[in-house]
């Protein structure tokens, strides 16, 4: 009963992949077919023959080589969003891009002058937690706005520091590094 170059997931299904296709058989029937790059076909298919009972997620994953838990999210998937989910376009991100090249230029001028990220969130109409990810994801404001088109030195180079930070002491100015090594304070 089953095709000729066909493999067996039990003793009702094969498949078999031709031509740049994967079909699927029950018995001698053809059920599905897709193509062979075609990760979301392979997915629902997987899925239907789960929750139809015709195939264990054991055998699947047997034949496969596929992980148990890929199948089950596969047959959640089906069963909460229906067939339609493995052919939609995904959904990216809702927003756009927050801090523009223009944001950032004024978000290092005002770094630059020592204001707090919290005033230069309020500042540039930002929330706080977008210039906190900057800084925390080793995507610093003084690197992007650099790489946005800075004229001049990598803006790393220019630090401000506070002297006796405890009492909230002033700040000041320094350039670490340069041609010569020197360090301006």
């Amino acid at each position: 009963m089953i095709p000729e170059g066909a493999t067996s997931i039990n003793d009702v299904v094969s498949v078999v992949q031709e031509n740049g296709m994967w079909h699927y058989f029950l018995g001698v029937w053809p059920m599905y077919c897709h193509d062979e790059g075609d990760q979301n076909g392979f997915r629902f298919v997987c899925a239907q023959l789960i929750v139809s009972g015709t195939c264990r997620q054991c055998e699947l994953a047997k034949a496969f080589g596929q992980s148990r838990k890929r199948l089950n999210r596969a047959v959640a998937q089906l069963s909460d969003r229906g067939m339609a989910s493995f052919f939609q376009k995904r959904r990216g991100r809702s927003g756009g891009t927050v801090l523009t090249p223009e944001k950032l230029e004024r978000a290092q001028e005002l770094l630059n002058l020592g204001l707090s990220r919290r005033a230069i969130a309020n500042e540039l109409e930002v929330e706080y937690s977008t210039l906190s990810q900057h800084r925390t994801t080793s995507r610093s404001l003084a690197g992007r706005v650099w790489q946005a088109g800075w004229i001049g030195p990598h803006p790393r180079s220019a630090m401000l520091t506070r002297k006796n930070d405890d009492l909230g002491g002033r700040l000041e100015r320094r350039r670490v590094g340069g041609p010569d090594g020197a360090v301006l304070v």
